[in-house]
């Protein structure tokens, strides 16, 4: 083809492939794109170019429309279908979904993705080129309802989004704890960060800040009993959803840290890999489940002195277990985990 277009699957000439109306892109300009040269049916620089349109999508939150190696696939058959050696631009583009318009992320955002390529003669390298330099005011226009809407977009998702997460999954002992927090769009703090990475005083600092700066926020549980009864990753679930019904304020979304969440009411949701690391409404929840178990499980160390959770919090290490084999398990220990229930 002499040029020629993809969108979601489907291939043909740049004029007949068509992009759904809803497309966020066409009307919040919320998306990433990427572009390359391309000459004798090769893409230059292609791996650098995917390094850089996958590192946006990850900031602004677009899960990827397929893996790496498969875009690389999809772009690679594309130019191939060119009937000319001749230079071609490259283009491609992800936007977060087709869907009506609402500015926070849609429910079950599934990216889209275009691309296409058409001829693109390359300028001329042997005479010299006369540069002008203006000044960038593209955030400057407020009095202009311009389509690139993508700050708006991200600041109404922070607005109404709840960040969840939970602390004690891998403990021997005691409850798992979980934590919801609704913070608003401009709040940030240097030490905000995933709980495990901060220290005790660190952690402890942080909780009057976060509570006195959130617009809802919400600590809750599941006991011993309960993660013996469902398991660990049900009573996680379980605990999130607790700290979700005791909000103030009934977040839009939610974001979840991991892989795995279950349906909340009909609140839309995102699990994020890594999100306490990476968003600070799920930094947050991490630092008030984590706080808020390391309490638990210091009063419970009073009642049960052998098992130094003073200092272990519960989990396996080489004193708890010691201390497990010498006077057996308490009313806290989770019956059901390997280490205790084979004593």
């Amino acid at each position: 083809m002499k040029d020629i277009a993809y969108y979601n699957g489907k291939i043909g000439r740049i004029d007949e492939v068509q992009a759904p109306i809803t497309d966020r892109g066409l009307y919040f300009g919320d998306g990433v794109y990427d572009a390359a040269m391309v000459r004798n049916r090769k893409i230059f620089a292609l791996d650098d170019h995917l390094d850089r349109f996958y590192n946006s999508l990850r900031l602004l939150r677009i899960e990827p429309p397929m893996e790496r190696s498969e875009l690389a696939a999809t772009l690679n058959d594309l130019v191939s279908r060119l009937d000319s050696d001749a230079p071609h631009m490259l283009y491609w583009q992800s936007t977060r979904a087709a869907a009506h318009r609402k500015h926070a992320f849609p429910a079950g955002a599934k990216a889209t993705l275009m691309a296409f390529a058409e001829a693109c003669p390359l300028d001329r390298h042997d005479h010299p080129y006369k540069l002008i330099t203006v000044e960038d005011t593209r955030f400057l226009h407020c009095n202009i309802k311009t389509l690139n809407l993508i700050p708006n977009c991200m600041a109404m998702q922070r607005a109404v989004e709840a960040g969840c997460d939970e602390a004690g999954r891998g403990c021997l002992a005691g409850p798992v704890y979980a934590a919801a927090v609704i913070l608003p769009d401009d709040f940030s703090h240097p030490w905000l960060n995933d709980s495990k990475q901060l220290s005790d005083t660190r952690r402890r600092q942080l909780v009057p800040v976060i509570k006195e700066a959130a617009l809802a926020w919400a600590v809750a549980f599941c006991t011993a009993e309960e993660i013996d009864s469902i398991n660990i990753l049900n009573a996680s679930i379980l605990a999130m959803h607790r700290a979700l019904d005791a909000l103030a304020v009934r977040p839009g979304h939610i974001a979840v840290d991991g892989n795995r969440f279950k349906p909340y009411a009909d609140t839309p949701y995102t699990t994020v890999v890594g999100g306490d690391g990476r968003l600070a409404n799920i930094a947050a929840a991490s630092v008030l489940a984590k706080t808020s178990r390391d309490d638990f499980m210091l009063a419970a160390a009073e009642q049960y002195p052998a098992y130094a959770w003073d200092v272990n919090k519960g989990y396996p290490t080489k004193a708890h277990r010691e201390a497990l084999r010498q006077v057996g398990p308490s009313p806290l220990h989770r019956l059901t985990f390997a280490g205790v229930k084979d004593l």
